[in-house]
Parts: structure tokens; sequence; C-alpha cells
């Protein structure tokens, strides 16, 4: 053995119990043999993570879950994807696609075959003059608008893991965040894509004779989708109870609105694809509309004595403009002024029903969002306001405050007068031209 060269065999196992979250002694040695084998021949050896090691790494995200795959392959091409589903299929096997891992809820995470679609799938183009983005799964989202601010352009979807969340997750999660109203997200920004169905059937939505290559390639899908439509419609009571449910932040589930919106197989299936997360196709690529990008742009936290004071503001801060409306309760901001430096001094004080709202405004220019500041100060000039409003247009103090925010969900461990931990969030939207509220409350 060369000189300073390890002997891992000596390394042995260390003295005490075992962790209880061990790899089970069957992974001990990575994936199974026979698996390792067919998959190396499948995609190359290159390609297959077959160690304990490599196996341990990809059994967390960001949620607080934990599945040790049998193995993890990093395809290259389409044409790899098509191959490893073929393998899930006749050996019946079942296979998770992850990109950057950064859900909250395990969506990533499989005790099978895991797929990474972030390793090889990194790429964009600009297209239209900054109108869409071409983007491959493994795009970073907060570097796709990095390339569109040269277009004064960006996308909808803002996330509080921009910087780390790829295009491909925030498709499959239909993914919104704190500033994105509801036309701004997947949903209703991507204009096309390229998908890989469990069958191997490949199919670019944007091709002129794409929906024919379906019905030809699935025809049994494209009926069931048809006849699927037909039964909503049919039911006027339930169709109108699926545009409500959609019509609010709802992520639960599939898309049930695609029948509603989409009057041909593929269009349906393509608007069901977005929030599948990945398990109705894999998307291997997306054309996405993009959003003009804000030439000025500030915010203000607006301190009230309680929630009901604040979402009595709501529908007038939305009638003005509003981006972004965010409710944090005075527990939450308490939390945040523990942990955070930096924050305002004054939410060490505040009341324990207290409530705060953050506000963005967006405008072409600063003389127009002057207007806008000075219409927003006339609305709450007679609100009991805990401190008076401090706008800010620097760009820096403007993502601090949202990281604030962002933090809020997540630190508001303090304690209300029942013992109970408790965050709450709202989201400010226009929906059929009419201001609206949308509020959800957390209790743990």
């Amino acid at each position: 053995m060369a000189l300073l060269q390890p002997d891992v065999a000596r390394i042995g196992r260390p003295p005490g119990k075992p962790a209880e979250d061990r790899v089970p002694e069957v992974m001990a040695s990575g994936t199974p043999r026979d698996l390792r084998n067919a998959l190396s021949e499948l995609i190359g050896p290159g390609q297959v993570l077959h160690r304990a090691i490599d196996l341990v790494r990809y059994a967390s995200d960001a949620s607080p879950y934990r599945l040790i795959p049998q193995v993890v392959v990093a395809p290259r091409n389409i044409g790899d994807v098509v191959a490893l589903l073929k393998y899930c299929r006749e050996n019946g096997r079942h296979a998770t696609f992850r990109a950057a891992g950064t859900s909250l809820c395990g969506q990533s995470q499989s005790d099978d075959i895991l797929i990474d679609v972030r390793r090889h799938w990194y790429g964009m183009s600009i297209e239209d003059g900054g109108l869409a983005l071409r983007a491959r799964p493994g795009v970073i989202l907060g570097h796709a608008n990095a390339h569109l601010r040269k277009h004064k352009r960006r996308l909808g979807p803002d996330p509080a893991s921009i910087d780390a969340c790829t295009i491909g997750g925030v498709v499959a999660n239909n993914a919104g965040g704190m500033r994105c109203t509801i036309e701004r997200d997947s949903y209703h920004t991507v204009r096309s894509m390229t998908i890989v169905l469990a069958s191997g059937t490949v199919i670019d939505t944007a091709q002129p004779d794409a929906e024919e290559a379906f019905m030809r390639a699935e025809p049994e899908l494209g009926r069931g989708l048809l006849d699927l439509r037909a039964e909503l419609i049919a039911d006027r009571a339930l169709a109108e109870r699926v545009r409500h449910k959609f019509a609010i932040r709802n992520t639960t589930g599939y898309r049930l609105d695609a029948l509603l919106d989409a009057d041909t197989p593929l269009e349906i299936f393509r608007r069901l694809v977005v929030g599948s997360e990945g398990t109705l196709a894999f998307m291997g690529e997306a054309v996405i509309d993009t959003l003009p990008a804000a030439g000025a742009t500030c915010v203000t936290w607006i301190p009230l004595p309680s929630i009901d004071d604040a979402v009595a503001l709501v529908p007038g801060l939305v009638s003005l403009g509003a981006e972004a409306v965010e409710l944090m309760v005075a527990p939450a901001l308490k939390a945040a002024a523990q942990a955070f430096p930096g924050t305002p001094e004054y939410w060490r004080t505040l009341d324990p029903e207290a409530a705060a709202l953050l506000v963005e405004f967006a405008a072409t220019d600063d003389a127009a969002l002057d207007q806008t500041e000075a219409a927003a100060r006339a609305l709450v000039a007679g609100a009991n306001l805990l401190h008076p409003l401090d706008f800010t247009r620097d760009a820096e103090a403007i993502e601090i405050d949202w990281r604030y925010a962002k933090a809020c969900s997540g630190s508001s461990g303090s304690c209300d007068r029942r013992g109970q931990r408790s965050s709450m969030r709202m989201s400010a939207f226009l929906q059929h031209g009419s201001p609206k509220v949308h509020t959800t409350c957390r209790r743990c």
C-alpha cells in the first residue's frame, strides 16, 4: 500500500450503541449488485450512484422525512429517462424524480429508484426578446431571473428557496411564493413543455401536430380525459366548486380545473402536469411566459393593534395595486426579532394581539411610485398605527424585509396565551377584478 493511502478496511464500526437512523444492514454495501449492474448497462456506470454514502446523501431533503433509495441515477438526456422508465415498467420498480430537493413535503424522496434531474439538466435560452424563457428542469430559478433581468423581465413564481430551487421543481409543485399572485404561478405562465410519460411517450406540446401525436400514442388516456371533462361540465355545482377552489391559492392534489380550462386532450394533460409533483410525466423542458420587471419597487411594514385592524386595510391596499400583502402576527415577529439582527426594534415590544402587514408596491418609475406611496399613506392615515410607515426602495433592504417575513413562518415558536404556537400568513390578490383576501391560519 502506498504511503498515505487510506486503508478504509481498518476504520471499523465505532464503539457504542448504533444510531437509530443508521442505514439498514442490507444497505451497508450500497445498491444491490444486480440492480447496480442493470442500470449501469442501461445508462452508463458513471450515471449510477450506488455507494451507501450516496444513498444516505439523497435520503433527505428540506422536509423532516427520510427515505433511503435503493439507487440514485443521473440520466443525461431524455433518452436515458425513457430507458429508465421502461426498466421500471418491465421490472416492477417505482421511480421518483428529484431536482433541488427544497420542498418541505418529502415528494423528492424514494425508497426505490431516485432519478436526479438536476445534475445534467441545466440550460436555458431567452426567447421573444425576453417575453419567454426556455429552460431545462435543472435551472435554478434565481439564475433564470438574473438572465432575464437584462431584458427587464422576470418569472412569476417567487418561492423562499428561489436561490436553490429549480425550474423542474417549481413547475412540478406549481410553486408560488409570497409575491406570486394566482395569475403569475406556473399553471398560468407555462406556455409549453416537452414531457415524457410513464409509457415512454415523448411529446413536445408546442409542435403543430402534438395533439394528433398524443392521441396516436395515448388514445385511452386522451379519451379518458375528454370523458372526465364532459362529466365535470355536466355537473354544474361541482364545476363551480372546482373553479372556486382553484381561484384561491390551492396546490392540493391535481389541477382539476385543467378539465375546464382546456378542451383538447393534450392541453388538459399539459395543465395537469403542472403541480403533479412528477407523478404524471417528466418535464424535460418548459417554455415559460415572463413578466415585466418593475422599474421601481418599495416596501413598508404596517403595524396595527390587531389582526382585524390589519385585515381591514387589505382591500384598499390591493386596490392601490399592491404587489403583495403579507400578514404576520406579533408572536412570529417577536420570535424573529430575537432570532435575527437588524429587525425593527418595536417588534420586541409588540402586544401579543398585534399584527403587521408587509406591503410591496411596484411601478414603472420613481415618479409613479411616489404617487402610489402617497395614496398608501392617505389610506392608512386614519388607522391606529403602532409605528409610522417607513417605505424603502433600497433593493437590499427590500430583500431583507422579505427574508424576515419568510423566516417568520418558521420561527414563530413563541406561545400565545393558550400555550399554542401560532403563525398566520395572508395573501391578498385580485380575483375577477375585485380585491379578495385569502387568509390561512396554522396552529400546532
